[in-house]
């Protein structure tokens, strides 16, 4: 297996972006969110929120996983971000996101081509190059699933993982707009509060004693969700030269910076025709976001009750590095 990239961490943290910031290189295949497809290979591998969970041989399935994947897409993927090394013909990328990115074309397509009807699909040969396919770098959006890094890491050494961080506050607002919101607080609080004691247990804490809904004690379980993906992956992989942490508000400072360094732990070369692809994607992608909300409870409390004693605080003083 060739060297792949892992982005991991929690959602509304800056994944997305630098998903679409490596997919500004023509030597990438980058897929996202390839576990959360039904019917696709990665969604068969066991649940990786807690890694004490995960059976002995995990790695096994984890590498065949990554392998497979890594010759297949979905409609989640995007297929025109640049012209790929691995595009079969030109203009090749347009092709293949007016057709793979809409649903009926895709069905019609799949009466003549394998497993096109699926959510996930074998790459045709007809849109992508197989073998220059296998000399891409692969990259993988993988969300709140920590424990599937912290088992493969050590022991594979073809797995580079960059760790996306956001300030928790600003990852509090837009997890309440973008999920909480079209989602319903209570049924999230419900949610939460399936894996909240384990959660607890793994610091060291009481069970949760708060079983009426509130804004505060929802705020508080996702905050505990956060620390514990984030600080999973922190702890487990902090000191390897194959882990990279990346700050949200670092990438908003200075985009062009964070790509040349996430370029360069990857592998590839950063030119300027990536940092304009990079800063197009900035105008057309993330220029007018609509800013969160601001929270109107007090998070001072919240804060001190869940992070007084995270090493995340260190972490998100810090500039973006890579572990030496």
């Amino acid at each position: 297996m060739r060297n792949y990239v892992v982005i991991v961490g929690h959602g509304r943290s800056g994944s997305n972006r630098l998903l679409d910031t490596l997919d500004c290189h023509e030597a990438t295949f980058c897929r996202n969110e390839p576990n959360e497809l039904q019917g696709a290979v990665m969604a068969a591998l066991e649940d990786g929120f807690f890694e004490d969970r995960l059976s002995p041989d995990f790695q096994r399935h984890w590498r065949a996983s990554i392998a497979r994947a890594a010759a297949r897409c979905s409609g989640k993927d995007r297929f025109d971000a640049c012209r790929k090394v691995y595009h079969a013909f030109p203009y090749s990328d347009r092709v293949g996101a007016y057709i793979f990115k809409r649903r009926r074309l895709r069905l019609a397509l799949g009466l003549v081509v394998r497993d096109m009807k699926k959510e996930e699909w074998e790459t045709a040969a007809f849109h992508i190059d197989q073998a220059a396919l296998r000399r891409a770098t692969p990259v993988f959006k993988i969300l709140l699933n920590p424990g599937w890094l912290t088992r493969t890491h050590e022991d594979d050494e073809n797995q580079r993982v960059i760790h996306n961080i956001r300030n928790p506050v600003a990852f509090l607002k837009s997890w309440r707009n973008r999920y909480v919101t079209p989602t319903g607080p209570e049924k999230v609080y419900r949610d939460n509060l399936e894996t909240l004691d384990l959660v607890l247990a793994a610091f060291g804490r009481p069970r949760w004693s708060v079983p009426a809904f509130s804004e505060e004690a929802l705020f508080e379980t996702e905050l505990w969700r956060w620390r514990y993906v984030n600080e999973a992956l922190y702890s487990a992989l902090n000191g390897s030269p194959r882990y990279m942490v990346t700050r949200y508000e670092d990438y908003d400072d200075d985009p062009k910076a964070i790509a040349r360094a996430v370029y360069a732990f990857a592998g590839l070369q950063f030119e300027q025709k990536h940092a304009e692809r990079i800063s197009e994607m900035e105008n057309t992608l993330f220029g007018d976001a609509p800013r969160p909300a601001e929270i109107k409870i007090d998070m001072e409390p919240i804060l001190e009750r869940v992070l007084a004693d995270s090493p995340l605080l260190d972490l998100m003083s810090s500039t973006v590095s890579g572990s030496q």
